[in-house]
């Protein structure tokens, strides 16, 4: 759809990262006096934060790449059925990317005439997204995120705004609370909506485990919020079993829930428990 002539519209798929206490460090030297010479402590913070930045994005990039490997065992079967020639819709977008401060923006353009290929990219996103909330955690390293579907456009920058930004950086700054990544309730019913359309014309068989496993990694937890569901049994099916991750991830946590409590900080401290227990609750799957 376009606007004004200059603009398309169309749906993504937007996942907004906060890696927390990263504000923090960029905000520990406010100001450059006048008269300093030795800029090493400002290019060392920088440095820093820019690495930790990089290093998320360069993750979900390779994951969501290295998770188009799932794609051998469709082919095939796929081909053993007589469905090969559905394959040709099924093509992997490529994630694009923008940071700012300590905001990383993962986005991906879903077209309407691709029902199987909008499918494979929100299955490939939701996947890299647990994979990288098991790793950071396990690495001391909190991120907390959103992801949604919704209209976007494209700006002049090359960047995207819409509804779909806009929602995914809401769901980050006002639903997460902790680090969790948060599934908007868009995307869910775009899920049914793509497994319809599907069905209606006859191919969902060549692709039903995209709509599986990506439901699969999507929990809800006691107040209806539903999130990347990352210690559940089909990311421990598809990434599982554990190198140690697990419990490096839930050490962290618990150190964090400690350090909170001792500085009687109640609200962070509750939060850092609910990830306690959801680590708990979820290590029989992992052991």
């Amino acid at each position: 759809m376009t606007a004004n002539g200059d603009i398309t519209f169309q749906n993504y798929v937007v996942a907004v990262l906060d890696i927390l206490g990263q504000g923090q460090t960029l905000t520990k030297m406010q100001l450059i006096e006048e008269g300093v010479d030795d800029m090493g402590g400002f290019a060392s913070i920088l440095v820093g934060a820019h690495r930790r930045v990089d290093k998320l994005r360069c993750q979900i990039a390779d994951l969501y790449t290295g998770l188009s490997s799932m794609r051998a065992d469709l082919e095939k079967n796929a081909s053993r059925s007589g469905r090969k020639a559905e394959l040709e819709e099924i093509t992997g977008e490529s994630l694009r990317f923008t940071s700012f401060s300590d905001l990383v923006m993962v986005y991906s353009p879903l077209y309407s005439n691709r029902a199987g290929g909008n499918l494979e990219v929100i299955k490939r996103l939701v996947a890299a997204l647990a994979v990288v909330q098991l790793t950071t955690l396990a690495q001391g390293v909190p991120v907390r995120g959103g992801v949604e579907v919704g209209w976007a456009g494209p700006l002049a920058s090359g960047e995207i705004y819409g509804a779909a930004t806009a929602s995914a950086y809401h769901l980050e700054s006002d639903c997460a609370k902790f680090p969790r990544i948060v599934v908007g309730g868009h995307l869910i019913s775009f899920l049914d909506r793509l497994r319809d359309q599907l069905q209606a014309v006859g191919r969902f068989q060549t692709c039903d485990s995209f709509y599986e496993i990506t439901k699969g990694l999507i929990g809800v937890d006691d107040n209806g919020v539903h999130f990347v569901d990352f210690l559940g049994a089909e990311a421990f099916k598809l990434f599982g079993p554990d190198d140690g991750n697990v419990e490096r991830g839930l050490r962290f946590v618990e150190t964090e829930h400690a350090k909170f409590f001792r500085k009687e900080n109640d609200k962070f401290a509750s939060r850092y428990a609910a990830l306690c227990d959801y680590y708990r609750s979820h290590l029989r799957i992992w052991r």
